[in-house]
């Protein structure tokens, strides 16, 4: 009986010691609730910014003009207003412009979930119109499933889904090609 009724002061003295540790900890070195955010609202954003993409040995290939840059610390996406998007390879310019588009944490993928129009400096140009569009800026290429219209001259293409190859300056539409020339 007697080495039950230690037990029961041992746990009791150890349960107030947590308590007091607790309250010193929160008093002394816990942040104030004033600092703390609110959930997806802890971040940072840039204006009238210029995000640079670059491939192992620091050459551009890629930037980003935007008049805002919103990067949500929370999740790890990074949201673009109005993006402007140009990949540079060899005589070959592609501009991307949208409303809007998100990038992912570690950058490998750029998400332009509505409208988007890209084009290029090629002779004669070219011109697409696509929506959900994803592009993989280190893989050169992106991808819809969305409706797809090229214009290029005095052809008009469409279709449904696309794979672009930035760099081969190929695009592939996958399904319900239509074309007039």
């Amino acid at each position: 009986m007697i080495e039950q009724s230690a037990t029961i002061k041992h746990l009791v003295v150890f349960a107030a010691l947590a308590l007091i540790s607790y309250a010193v900890y929160e008093y002394t070195v816990a942040e104030p609730a004033s600092i703390n955010f609110e959930p997806f609202t802890k971040g940072y954003a840039l204006y009238d910014g210029q995000i640079q993409m670059t491939d192992d040995q620091g050459q551009i290939y890629s930037i980003i003009n935007s008049p805002k840059v919103i990067h949500y610390a929370n999740s790890k996406i990074t949201e673009v207003k109005k993006p402007e998007l140009s990949f540079f390879y060899p005589d070959v310019k592609w501009l991307m412009n949208a409303e809007i588009a998100t990038v992912n944490a570690d950058q490998s993928i750029i998400h332009f979930p509505k409208d988007v129009f890209i084009v290029n400096n090629q002779s004669p140009s070219l011109s697409v119109k696509t929506s959900d569009l994803e592009v993989f800026p280190q893989q050169q290429k992106a991808m819809s499933k969305s409706p797809i219209y090229i214009e290029q001259s005095d052809i008009l293409i469409s279709g449904l889904g696309s794979v672009i190859d930035l760099n081969k300056q190929q695009i592939e539409i996958l399904d319900e090609t239509h074309a007039e020339f």
